[in-house]
């Protein structure tokens, strides 16, 4: 039964956030939810407020929906000479959740104002107010770095004992201004890998190999780099829906709490991708950076896909109210899903009710659970050396000090992080003590539960910098909870060195085409390739994607994009591993 204005009960509202909508205030987003519209601007003030303590800053947020932002004029607060309830919940809501995202201490002694304004009311105006609000809060916030709100670090950073020697060049220079100084203390992904792959029922291959010995599809192992072919996934995926109940055979979930999805991962199927030469989102093709539906293999990896839909192999989720991923397969509703690595644990232990927690926590499945690292093309069949898995390492965390410091506070703050990243202080802040909190076997680090969980499963949000090459080390202890979520770590990232390539886009620095445009863009896309694939009564259209990405200023990101690529230091050293 679809809904008044023609969705179906599981599709969501179109959405869209036009950045810059205003000219004067120092971030703004026009966000629209469906016939919901509402103008979030940024306003930044010197000063806080009295009960503010000295030195940290204050977000705050108001809320009002315009007269007739509904279907009957309503009268304004200010005619009233009060703020309705309605509105006063609303903007305390806003400014508690937007304020719990930002550093106080480094905003400085300023007030950013977030003014929600609702031009029209169909629902959801308070979701709508914070999301809006966090992304015009997030533009202003660049605006103050880029004006010189922060504290040159160089100096300090020259003279530490640590600081320098662990964390990488390309760190570094990440967090260097154009006029050559270190303006932050940049904080790493541990490691380069990947955190997701498909997981396939192995019970039900091997039944199909015994049933077909003259056509078996080969096992994923170390000898193929754990991969399998296009024509044998879809194989596999043809004898699979004669098995599942209720669903289809590969169910592709949108819920990120447990497939670690963004919004963009159900279309852009990172593990299928490869096999079509396509290995991250922006790849350096000829030395230019070209997003995904500019790229040699697009059009026929979005043709292969709409081929498994059309033909009932899979179950697109559309919402978070569906069936998710894990519990799909684990009621044999589908036999292949794209999951995280945390979700081993559940998949491979819930056929086995027997099992104490104790025994769970050491249990690996090798009669149901088999992982798939990759995909590759049919005439690389079997061939280790042709697997490309998409991979990340970026610098997502950065660590400032506000100009407004003196020097000797910023000096203090430099040396307060240098003095953490000592050898054995560092170890003992991500995983504690080799004993009690981890342990170390075969030359790896592994965690002593419950300890670690109740002491360091948090630890590394509190990090300020890493001793990178360490930390890589240190790191895997989280991946190793349970034998089953180290097996499928250890199976996806098999020989990442040399299959890992990840994309260069995550060094981007701010950019205000990029920052205003990229977002847009990127949604329109995508909002169309799922209306067209994962929907049998429409057909896949790369020229018309082609003409989306266009008319929402791709080009203009594309230039922005090669502008800094086309001068950055790192470009050619920074993926080691080369495209097939």
């Amino acid at each position: 039964m679809n809904r008044i204005d023609g969705r179906k009960e599981n599709e969501l509202r179109p959405i869209k956030m036009t950045a810059g909508f205003v000219d004067f205030a120092e971030g703004s987003i026009l966000i629209e939810c469906g016939k919901t519209k509402v103008l979030c601007c940024a306003s930044v003030e010197e000063g806080a407020p009295r009960h503010v303590p000295e030195g940290t800053g204050w977000v705050t947020a108001e809320y009002s929906m315009l007269p007739r932002a509904n279907r009957e004029r309503s009268r304004r607060d200010v005619s009233k000479l009060k703020l309705s309830p309605r509105s006063a919940e609303i903007q305390r809501l806003i400014g508690r959740s937007l304020r719990s995202a930002v550093d106080l201490e480094a905003l400085g002694d300023r007030t950013v104002t977030i003014d929600c304004d609702v031009l029209q009311g169909d629902g959801g105006t308070r979701t709508a107010s914070v999301t809006g609000g966090f992304l015009a809060l997030a533009i202003a916030c660049r605006k103050l770095v880029a004006s010189g709100a922060l504290a040159p670090l160089t100096e300090y950073v020259n003279a530490s004992e640590n600081l320098k020697s662990v964390i990488s060049d390309i760190g570094w220079g990440s967090a260097t201004g154009e006029d050559g100084e270190i303006y932050a203390i940049p904080n790493s992904d541990p490691r380069e890998c990947t955190s997701v792959g498909f997981y396939y029922r192995l019970d039900w291959l091997n039944e199909y190999n015994a049933a077909n010995p003259d056509k078996q599809i080969p096992i994923p192992a170390e000898e193929n780099g754990y991969s399998m072919s296009l024509s044998n996934f879809r194989k596999m995926l043809e004898y699979f829906d004669g098995k599942v109940t209720g669903g289809n055979a590969f169910v592709i979930d949108t819920d990120p709490h447990t497939s670690n999805y963004d919004e963009f991962k159900p279309v852009y199927m990172q593990t299928i991708l490869p096999a079509f030469g396509i290995y991250s989102e922006w790849a350096d093709v000829k030395g230019t950076l070209t997003y995904i539906v500019d790229q040699d293999g697009f059009k026929e990896y979005m043709e292969y896909m709409e081929g498994l839909f059309d033909d009932g192999l899979i179950t697109y989720q559309a919402t978070q109210n569906d069936t998710n991923a894990v519990n799909s397969l684990m009621n044999d509703m589908a036999g292949v899903a794209l999951v995280n690595h945390t979700n081993p644990y559940s998949l491979e232990t819930s056929r086995y009710p027997e099992l104490s927690d104790e025994e769970k926590q050491t249990f690996v499945d090798t009669t149901y659970a088999g992982y798939i690292a990759a995909l590759v093309p049919d005439d690389r069949d079997g061939d280790a050396a042709a697997v490309r898995v998409w991979s990340k390492k970026a610098y997502n965390f950065y660590f400032v000090c506000p100009a407004w410091n003196s020097d000797a506070q910023t000096a203090s703050v430099v040396d307060y992080c240098d003095k953490k990243l000592d050898k054995d202080v560092f170890l003992g802040l991500t995983i504690g003590v080799e004993g009690e909190s981890f342990e170390i076997k075969d030359g790896g680090y592994y965690p002593i539960l419950p300890a670690f969980n109740d002491t360091y499963n948090l630890a590394d949000k509190f990090l300020t910098g890493t001793r990178e090459a360490d930390y890589a080390e240190y790191w895997l202890a989280r991946t190793r909870k349970t034998a089953a979520q180290g097996r499928m770590f250890g199976l996806i990232n098999y020989n990442i060195e040399n299959t890992g390539i990840k994309d260069p886009i995550c060094m981007l620095p701010s950019n205000e085409v990029v920052d205003s445009s990229y977002a847009n863009a990127r949604n329109a896309v995508v909002e169309e390739l799922i209306k067209t694939v994962f929907n049998a009564d429409a057909k896949f259209d790369y020229d018309s994607i082609k003409g989306i990405w266009e008319s929402k200023k791709g080009k203009d990101i594309e230039k922005a994009v090669n502008d800094w690529y086309s001068t950055w230091e790192y470009r050619d050293s920074f993926n080691s591993v080369k495209p097939r």
